[in-house]
């Protein structure tokens, strides 16, 4: 009897394992018992059954995490966790030796909060394409903060198959931020798994000749609300500087991207402040999700994928905005392939139906780091404007600056730069950046202000 009680009462796999991410000679393993537990063990091996290493996580706590480091790069890793009643086999391949270029293929998808039933479609899509090497989750994993809706504990039910055996590497969406990052520390933040107020949530990793740089678009102390610091964009200019200097393809991910002809829309700041510079670089292309759409366009001279449909309530979305090259409303995610330099896609239904074929760059968006940055400092807008290195600005719509900074737009004559009014609406549409403009006349600047003022923060 006082065995049985004791079995009843030890603690229990209840949420994993999750396999939060790889590198050549490591992985991060996570998980989470009933109970607290002293010393949980994850047992390893080359082989199913056949676990020859173990590690044990030190901490009395019901969130577990390890690192097994030594591994070799390349190789499948099988491994257990010893709370788990069902004793499963997990698996895991490590990423390719730094400077090698194997082909892999990758899954794209997020959004997947709110309904179970068409994320549970998604998830096992996913596992119907066979081994990916790994998954890029675009963010808003679960419905968070809502008690009634269990939302961890269905996502995890849901992915539990998938993530024991695909390495997971995610984006930070707002609803991840909605209860200060608690879960997200406990499983997603490796290797510390702690999230300290701030703290960056930004980071980057490489796969074989691809180079990932995963972007924070909610880098703000208030949950929910968007921002990216400047010390994220140096950050990145130098991550990125670094990766290309080494031959590497280079892809950014974040949540609230650049570019969407949805219900929320572009995201003003990334379009400003990452855009010119990812551009600069030759990015391959931007992964997004935020809108619950399937969305593939041009923006900026760069190719981006807003993969958004993962079980979240669809929204619509405009197939024919300016840049878009396929758009669709529907639950669906993408697989992407690397070979070498080359990479392709293709975003599918739950049910297997394609949707899209591309190729990344796609070619329709020019040359990614050309025309964007011109000699003389000015600076062309994603949407087309530009900033000319006087701070004047030339709208897209066909306005043109005159050299003393004064505006002209073709539907209100030619304002002066020593008192003419320029709307923020205007503004607003010709791209211009007002932390990044000098010599405005006061009428413009005070438009910057209100422009400023008037971006809305979205959720």
């Amino acid at each position: 009897m006082l065995l049985l009680l004791a079995l009843l009462a030890a603690p229990t796999l209840i949420r994993g394992p999750v396999i939060v991410g790889t590198s050549p000679d490591q992985a991060f393993i996570t998980w989470e018992t009933s109970e607290s537990q002293s010393n949980g063990t994850v047992r390893f091996g080359s082989a199913a059954g056949v676990y020859t290493g173990s590690v044990q996580d030190p901490a009395n706590s019901e969130n577990h995490h390890v690192t097994l480091s030594g591994l070799l790069p390349g190789a499948t890793y099988h491994f257990a966790i010893d709370s788990d009643v069902n004793h499963e086999d997990s698996r895991f391949t490590t990423a390719p030796a730094a400077g090698t270029r194997p082909s892999f293929k990758f899954g794209l998808y997020g959004d997947n909060r709110t309904q179970a039933a068409p994320h549970q479609a998604v998830v096992q899509a996913l596992q119907a394409e066979g081994p990916l090497a790994f998954l890029i989750q675009t963010g808003d994993m679960a419905e968070n903060l809502n008690p009634l809706a269990n939302g961890w504990d269905i996502f995890f039910a849901l992915e539990h198959d998938l993530l024991r055996t695909t390495p997971l590497f995610p984006t930070v969406g707002n609803h991840e931020t909605l209860d200060g990052l608690k879960h997200w520390a406990e499983f997603f933040a490796a290797p510390s798994f702690a999230w300290p107020v701030g703290t960056p949530k930004y980071t980057s990793m490489d796969w074989g000749q691809a180079h990932f740089a995963f972007l924070d678009s909610f880098e703000s102390t208030i949950p929910g609300t968007e921002g990216i610091s400047q010390a994220q964009v140096e950050w990145m200019k130098a991550d990125l500087d670094d990766a290309k200097a080494r031959g590497q393809v280079l892809f950014a991910v974040l949540h609230h991207g650049p570019y969407s002809h949805s219900q929320h829309g572009p995201n003003l700041e990334a379009q400003q402040l990452i855009v010119p510079e990812l551009a600069a670089r030759g990015v391959a292309a931007i992964f997004q999700g935020h809108d619950h759409v399937y969305e593939r366009g041009c923006g900026g001279g760069l190719d981006y994928i807003l993969a958004g449909g993962g079980g979240a309530p669809l929204y619509a979305v405009d197939a024919a905005g300016p840049g878009v090259q396929h758009a669709l409303s529907d639950y669906s995610y993408a697989v992407i392939t690397v070979s070498g330099a080359t990479v392709t896609g293709v975003a599918k239904l739950t049910d297997g139906g394609v949707i899209d074929t591309f190729t990344l760059p796609s070619g329709a968006c020019g040359t990614p780091d050309g025309g964007v940055v011109a000699p003389d400092g000015g600076v062309t807008t994603p949407d087309g404007g530009v900033i000319a290195p006087d701070g004047g600005v030339t709208a897209p719509d066909g306005g043109v600056v005159a050299p003393d900074g004064g505006v002209a737009t073709p539907d209100a004559g030619s304002l002066p730069a020593d008192g003419g009014a320029v709307s923020p609406q205007t503004l607003a549409n010709s791209g211009c950046s007002c932390g990044g403009a000098t010599g405005l006349g006061w009428s413009a600047a005070f438009a910057c202000a209100a422009l400023a003022l008037a971006r809305r923060r979205r959720s």
